[in-house]
This record gives structure tokens, C-alpha cells and sequence, in this order.
């Protein structure tokens, strides 16, 4: 397939909506704990941004107990009350709210009597004109889980993941730059975690393993067909210093190399080590092997083409 997907329309938008596309247990905890606490979302408080519309963002794309967001309104159980044409307007109305807000701030300048949250790092004093928010990494609603593929339980669990189809779509019609960074881990310790350590998917591994192949090959088709927006590819087992951990520096406005590998080591942990054979033939036995071989093609694909569209695009150009 195509790396690149044709250019979308450039907004310049104030606000830049970063969507962080993952399967379940790739990290989606883990970077909430880090990027709320970036620059880029305490110039969100300071705007009254976050969480004055950071919480309707959320719960306009996912709503689990009510399943009125634009990504689970299919999970309602008849579509009789379902009204996708006023959900997506309005998702639309808060982000055009969220980046005439941030357009309001654009001067950089701290509102009057609010101090930075720290001074160890000059995008806490000087933030960037561009107000990067993580839609799916921020800690808003608690309705929302971490819109991962699956997100949450379910009769719907099999269904229940998000749409990017649907998200650009609002984007545009409001007229915002929105992008994605893709997050990925082991295979087989996605595995473990989501059957092994927490009860995810009851007693069955091969169905296990064929959603998450399938999920990973929607994730696939979704970064072809946006890759001028793909702004990371970020392996949650490497090091906060590695390549990849650089996308989030970039994004949520540290200045300071330094000050922030210090911070995300305070947060981050590495497992003790990465699965022996052993271990993963002990996990997956060799009667459930070619469906996990089908699994590890479609994981390994999938970080090659993140990879040459991050490459190609200049994701953090317009940032500063």
C-alpha cells in the first residue's frame, strides 16, 4: 500500500488535537501519567481549556455507560434514539470552542495572576504558540476509558474501538489540524497482560489473538489512509531518552531535554525484561501458534509503515 496518503488541508490551527492510536496494553496509561503533566496541557488549565472542555471533548467521541459517543453509539441496543448527524456537530461546536480559546492565547502570555506550575522548564514560562491537546493521553472524564483498541468490556467489546474516519471527518468540517501518533509493544506481552495479569478476555487466548489481529489491521488501514498524519510511532518498551519518546517532548512543549528525561523516569518503568522463549511458548503453545504468527506479521507491518510516514512527514515544523 501507499505510505503516503494524499495531503489534507492545512488549518494552522492554534490548538493541534493529538489522537493516540493503540491496541489495549500498549501504553495508554502510562502516557496519561506523563502528558498531563506536560507544558503544552498546564497552558490548557491556564486557558481554561482543560477541564472545562477537555471532558465534553472526551465524552463527545466515547460515553460508556451512556453510549452517546461519536465512536460507541453503535453499541446502543437499537439504533431507534441514535442521532450520529447531532453527535458529530457536536464534537464539532467544542472543538471549534477549544481553538478559539486557544486562539484567545496565542500572545503566549500567562493570564494575569497565574503562575507557571514549574520553572525547571521553559515551556512551563514560554510555552509554544501551538496548544497541542491529547485527546485519548489526558486524564478528563471517567467515562471515556482510553479509547485503545478494544476500549472497555462488554457485548460491544468487539466492536467498541474508535473510527479515525470519523474523527478527521469532524476535524474538518470544524476546521481544527488534528493528528495521531501510533503506539505499539510486544505482541506477546499484550498477551500476557490482557489474559495472564488482567482478565480482558475471560480463558480464550485465540480469540485473543484473533481481535487483536484484526484490530491491528484496522489500525493498519487507518494510518494508510491518513498518513500525512502520522506525528509518532512510539515502542512503550523503550527507554523515556530513546528516538521515539522525542514525539512527546515535541508535541506537549518541553524545551528541556534534560528536565523532561528526568521527569518521564520518575513516571516510567521498564518490565524486568523481555519474554524468554520459554516464556512465550508457555504463553501461546505451539497448537495456537499460526494464528499468533498472523498477529506478529500484521504488528511488525504495521510499525514499518508508521515508521516511513513519520520519516517523510515533518510532524514537528510547525510547533514552535
Amino acid at each position: 500500500p501507499p505510505v503516503l496518503s494524499p495531503a489534507s488541508e492545512f488549518y494552522d490551527s492554534p490548538a493541534r488535537f493529538i489522537f493516540f492510536i493503540g491496541l489495549e496494553g500498549t501504553g495508554h496509561h502510562l502516557l496519561k501519567g506523563i502528558v498531563s503533566q506536560a507544558p503544552a496541557v498546564d497552558r490548557l488549565r491556564q486557558m481554561k481549556i482543560h477541564y472545562d472542555l477537555t471532558i465534553p471533548l472526551q465524552e463527545a467521541l466515547h460515553h460508556e455507560k451512556r453510549k452517546t459517543g461519536l465512536f460507541n453509539v453503535h453499541c446502543q441496543e437499537s439504533d431507534a434514539k441514535a442521532n450520529t448527524t447531532q453527535i458529530q456537530e457536536n464534537l464539532v461546536q467544542i472543538l471549534v470552542q477549544i481553538n478559539e480559546r486557544a486562539k484567545a492565547g496565542e500572545d503566549r502570555a500567562l493570564p494575569e495572576g497565574v503562575e507557571p506550575r514549574r520553572t525547571d522548564d521553559e515551556g512551563f514560562t514560554h510555552p509554544s504558540r501551538v496548544m497541542a491537546l491529547p485527546i485519548n493521553t489526558l486524564q478528563a472524564s471517567s467515562s471515556s476509558g482510553e479509547m485503545s483498541y478494544p476500549n472497555y468490556h462488554g457485548d460491544c467489546r468487539k466492536l467498541n474501538f474508535p473510527d479515525m474516519n470519523l474523527f478527521y471527518d469532524a476535524c474538518d468540517k470544524a476546521r481544527v489540524d488534528c493528528q495521531h501518533v501510533y503506539i505499539y509493544r510486544d505482541p506477546y506481552a499484550i498477551l500476557k497482560s490482557t489474559t495472564v495479569n488482567r482478565d480482558h478476555n475471560g480463558n480464550n487466548k485465540l480469540a485473543a489473538i484473533h481481535l487483536y489481529t484484526s484490530l491491528q489491521n484496522v489500525i493498519a488501514a487507518q494510518l494508510t489512509e491518513y498518513s500525512d498524519k502520522t506525528v509518532g510511532c512510539m515502542g512503550m518498551l523503550d527507554e523515556p531518552s530513546g528516538e521515539w519518546w522525542e514525539t512527546v517532548r515535541h508535541l506537549f512543549g518541553w524545551k528541556n531535554r534534560t528536565s523532561f528525561e528526568q521527569f518521564t523516569k520518575q513516571k516510567f518503568y521498564k518490565p524486568r525484561k523481555s519474554m524468554s522463549e520459554q516464556e512465550r511458548t508457555e504463553l501461546v503453545p505451539p497448537e495456537l501458534q499460526v494464528y499468533m504468527a498472523s498477529w506478529m506479521r500484521a504488528h511488525d507491518r504495521t510499525i514499518q509503515l508508521c515508521q516511513q510516514q513519520f520519516q517523510r512527514n515533518d510532524p514537528f515544523a510547525s510547533l514552535t
